[in-house]
């Protein structure tokens, strides 16, 4: 993470996302969410420039 440049707030949202995933780990819906979330979140940092 830190190689992809993230600071304190995106640090934040993995962590947000972790916890939500692991509440809804059942759900395919809040699944899919979490998904759109990490690809709105790496779309902004991409792994290498």
């Amino acid at each position: 993470m830190t190689s992809r440049g993230f600071g304190l707030e995106e640090m934040d949202e993995v962590a947000a996302i972790i916890a939500f995933t692991l509440k809804h780990h059942e759900d395919e819906g809040k699944l899919e969410e979490a998904k759109e979330r990490v690809k709105k979140l790496t779309d902004r940092f991409p792994m290498y420039q």
